[in-house]
């Protein structure tokens, strides 16, 4: 008895270690402070509003912009950064609406948006009539971390003001 035991004690410690093999091996190959090739930002266009509103990028990596209307109403996305000569745009998805600008999204449609573009401060906004002020700023720096700048009621921040004379 006690050997028939061992022997399934020692079994359930060889399965286990072979178990747990490919997890702990999968664990030591992961990269640790790696940067990913692309920035991913989500923004929610809602009835008046984009969340969040003012984001803070690098200029060194391309951009994966992902819109989704959470709102009900149709909105029209649109920015200077895309008129730009110097922006270049990667891919858009759908795909269809690659020519289409400013883009239009009705309640729960998603877009997204790859490009990458020179330092610069852009602004976003809803180009539909009806939604003055439904806007937000892109800040592409170099060297920065991404973020989006919002806070603890989850909403967005307006862009910094200048102080006046």
């Amino acid at each position: 008895m006690a050997s028939s035991t061992a022997s399934i004690l020692w079994w359930l410690d060889r399965s286990f270690d072979h178990a747990l093999a490919p997890l702990v091996l999968l664990i030591a190959c992961l990269p640790i402070g790696c940067d990913p090739a692309v920035q991913s930002v989500h923004i929610a266009v809602q009835d008046n509003r984009f969340v969040p509103d003012h984001l803070i990028l690098t200029s060194e990596k391309p951009i994966n912009l992902t819109l989704m209307n959470e709102g009900r109403e149709v909105h029209e996305f649109d920015s200077q950064l895309f008129t730009a000569a110097m922006t270049n745009i990667l891919t858009i998805e759908p795909v269809e609406r690659r020519t289409q600008r400013p883009w239009r999204l009705n309640p729960g449609d998603r877009l997204s948006i790859t490009f990458s573009a020179p330092p610069g401060t852009y602004v976003f906004y809803c180009a539909r009539k009806g939604h003055p002020g439904m806007s937000g700023t892109l800040v592409l720096k170099s060297g920065v971390s991404p973020r989006p700048s919002s806070s603890a009621s989850g909403r967005s921040e307006p862009p910094p003001r200048h102080a006046r004379r």
